[in-house]
């Protein structure tokens, strides 16, 4: 039974990059390797967000679109987070016209009190910090599953 769950951990990053490349190229797969053709950033270009009707618009009442990439949980041990730095969050904004960035925070056995007492938040600053100076949205998604 560890074999079998030993190769499947050897599996999971592998399918989690197919799966993320499918989602990419079925979803404007174009945008792959354009640049941006305004030097605006996108917090420059559309300000605050907010909901009208079943959309998501952008400061002007235009309909806006969230497109982006995933830290896929900073605290457990994921290879994705150390992606997420000023100067991987720049490219993509300009080459992958990402517009935002979710920090996905795990808690460990489900325990909702964890959150309060390691020096994970200083990370998550780091990250919304690094996104900000890029001119990115951020979404920060704390996940407690149970």
């Amino acid at each position: 039974m560890k074999k079998r769950r030993k190769h499947l951990n050897n599996l999971f990053p592998i399918i989690t990059l197919v799966m993320i490349l499918l989602v990419v190229i079925a979803g404007g797969g174009y945008y792959l390797f354009k640049r941006s053709q305004t030097n605006l950033t996108p917090v420059e270009a559309h300000g605050r967000l907010s909901v009208k009707g079943n959309q998501i618009v952008d400061k002007n009442g235009k309909a806006f679109q969230l497109r982006g990439v995933s830290t896929h949980g900073i605290n457990l041990n994921s290879k994705y987070h150390k992606y997420i730095n000023p100067e991987s969050l720049v490219y993509m904004r300009d080459q992958w016209e990402i517009n935002v960035v979710r920090i996905a925070r795990y808690t460990p056995n489900n325990d909702a009190n964890w959150v309060k007492d390691i020096n994970w938040d200083e990370e998550v600053k780091r990250e919304i910090q690094y996104a900000i100076d890029a001119g990115l949205y951020v979404i920060v998604d704390w996940h407690v599953l149970k």
